[in-house]
């Protein structure tokens, strides 16, 4: 039988929060979205694998732009992370 990876984070961590969203400082959206897919993989595991995006939405918040995951994992279990994607957007 093979052994089931763990998930190495917390759901109560406050990071990615909509109080505390992960900032993704990039140049350009294209790049920001590289970032945020290299952040969910290093956080969450793979892609596919250790999780999948089960809904994603923008959303302008006090002139901020944010981008909303919600993950689901294998389990059943499901937790939220919130961008802040501002930087990209920058002249």
């Amino acid at each position: 039988m093979t052994e089931r990876k763990k998930r190495t984070f917390q759901k109560t961590e406050v990071e990615g929060s909509l109080e505390k969203p992960v900032v993704i400082d990039a140049n350009n959206i294209h790049e920001g979205i590289d970032k945020e897919n290299e952040y969910l993989e290093e956080r969450f595991g793979e892609e596919g694998k250790d999780w999948k995006r089960d809904h994603q939405s923008m959303m302008a918040v006090d002139g901020k732009a944010y981008e909303k995951f919600r993950l689901l994992f294998p389990d059943g279990d499901t937790t939220e992370i919130y961008f802040d994607l501002t930087p990209c957007f920058r002249e």
